[in-house]
């Protein structure tokens, strides 16, 4: 969490976790997409999304959020990766970064 895990901790540990989120984000993804497709193209011609089953609808919703969240989070910890590895700003109050970003990211 900005700042504190920018500035300690210079082992890779840290670093490992954020790689591993970007991993576990884009296994999210693409099983999301994978979801919404199924859902457009493997259903009945008679059966249009009005008629879907109240499961279909909560599959489709929850991997139509997937798909607009994941990017914002992974964007987030990239900025975090850059503020630790490649001395960027983003983060860090010293440099005339903003801690908040963060957060309203």
């Amino acid at each position: 969490y900005p700042p504190l895990s920018v500035e300690g901790q210079p082992e890779m540990s840290i670093d490992t976790m954020i790689l591993g989120l970007h991993t576990v984000g884009i296994g999210s993804l693409l099983g999301a997409i994978n979801f919404m497709v199924t859902t457009q193209n493997m259903r009945s011609i008679a059966v249009t999304l009005d008629q879907a089953s109240m499961f279909v609808w909560t599959s489709y919703l929850t991997s139509f959020l997937l798909v607009l969240s994941v990017p914002v989070l992974a964007g987030s910890l990239l900025f975090l990766l850059l503020d630790r590895n490649f001395n960027t700003s983003f983060y860090d109050t010293k440099k005339g970064g903003n801690p908040l970003l963060y957060q309203h990211l």
